[in-house]
């Protein structure tokens, strides 16, 4: 066997099958989380938004722990979403963590 050819091992091909079953499984997970419940705080959000849009005011009218940010941002995705669709919010961070994966994919550096 000549020196010059190069050994292909198993973690060379491993890579991309790995690659796609995290995609798989991300991608079904996020399908069926879609129409599940809205957790505690998200919920809590959503109503801090739903109060601005009805023209409340945050802390006289709807008060929560957290700060004006979450509730200012709540209204902007309701504005796009309609509030009753607003578990579409819930694509955010899947977009994000697969725009990094590509990212760290195509700029390994």
């Amino acid at each position: 066997m000549p020196t010059s050819m190069r050994r292909m091992s198993c973690f060379s091909f491993g890579g991309p099958f790995f690659a796609m079953l995290a995609v798989l499984y991300f991608g079904l997970k996020t399908f069926f989380g879609l129409g599940t419940p809205l957790f505690g705080d998200e919920s809590g959000h959503i109503l801090g938004g739903l109060s601005i849009a009805k023209g409340d005011i945050l802390y006289r009218d709807y008060i929560d722990a957290d700060g004006p940010l979450i509730f200012a941002l709540s209204w902007l995705i309701g504005l796009v979403t309609d509030f009753h669709h607003a578990y579409f919010t819930r694509l955010i961070p899947v977009v994000c963590a697969r725009a990094s994966a590509v990212a760290v994919f195509l700029f390994p550096v």
